[in-house]
């Protein structure tokens, strides 16, 4: 890893208002930019829209499609590099999807893995979990649940990720909590901790009303941040109210060796040999004849 600067992002979240979206990300990706970001990351599902209905099937569009290529021509103009959620569509089926762009295309991107509750209806988890060379590092996307499973981010760890970055859509608690109290917050930092990797974390912002697609009102803190490989707060939005916001930060790659050397780090000291990882039937108790 290089250092880089990065720039998290906490974006308003539309449903099915795709060119008002992009406009909106287009702004703060020049803001960015002007401040020297390599890497600007944008919500879970904020081209699209984040909600729990059918619609979602009318919403979708294809990856690459039309807002992959513009955000794509968005990267070119400021030489940067945009990663975004989008509702992927792929023979009628529906994914929840963070792509990363730079000016020439795709770098990669990663599906969701795991769905909670009503989720599954909608959309369907992905099957490969990889890290994508941005170049100056390689990353790991965990995608708001997915960042809760220490499987996902420790597969991403020994296949050399040294960035987590994890866009979500967390619609529940007050904004001030977050990462100090929210128990989710802390779950992403600790998985910095144990695997020496810097986190980038975007939520959405903003409230929306009822509408026809979805059927509840929805509020979303608007958290936005980095966390250092110690697990520490590098910076986050300390803004009031649940409004958009960014920050910028440097990541440097000597936190990461330093964390990594230190003898407690833990996973040189893991014993999978012995851990069950699937269910074992029990000794026979029956005699032999």
């Amino acid at each position: 890893m290089q250092k880089i600067k990065v720039a998290a992002v906490s974006t308003n979240n539309w449903i099915g208002q795709q060119d008002r979206t992009i406009g909106n990300m287009t702004e703060w990706a020049k803001k960015a930019a002007s401040q020297g970001a390599e890497f600007i990351l944008f919500p879970e599902l904020g081209v699209n829209g984040y909600f729990h209905s059918s619609h979602a099937w009318d919403v979708a569009e294809p990856v690459p499609g039309p807002s992959v290529e513009r955000l794509t021509r968005v990267a070119r103009e400021l030489n940067t590099i945009l990663c975004f959620g989008i509702l992927e569509k792929e023979a009628d089926i529906i994914y929840n999807t963070q792509v990363v762009v730079n000016g020439h295309g795709m770098l990669g991107r990663q599906r969701k893995i795991h769905m909670p509750g009503i989720e599954y209806l909608y959309w369907r988890g992905g099957y490969e979990i990889e890290p994508i060379d941005i170049g100056k590092a390689k990353i790991g996307i965990t995608i708001c649940y997915d960042s809760l499973f220490s499987e996902m981010a420790r597969t991403l760890f020994f296949k050399g990720a040294e960035i987590f970055v994890m866009p979500f859509a967390y619609n529940t608690g007050p904004r001030a909590k977050f990462p100090e109290e929210d128990p989710t917050g802390l779950t992403y930092r600790v998985h910095c901790y144990i695997h020496g990797a810097y986190g980038i974390v975007a939520n959405n912002a903003g409230s929306r009303r009822k509408t026809k697609q979805e059927g509840s009102k929805i509020k979303f803190p608007g958290w936005a941040g980095v966390f250092g490989p110690d697990g520490k707060v590098v910076a986050f939005t300390r803004e009031p109210g649940n409004g958009e916001a960014m920050v910028v930060a440097e990541l440097d790659p000597a936190k990461i060796a330093e964390r990594r050397r230190n003898p407690y780090f833990v996973p040189r000291c893991l014993r999978p040999e012995l851990y069950v990882m699937q269910s074992q039937k029990p000794p026979s108790t029956a005699r032999a004849p």
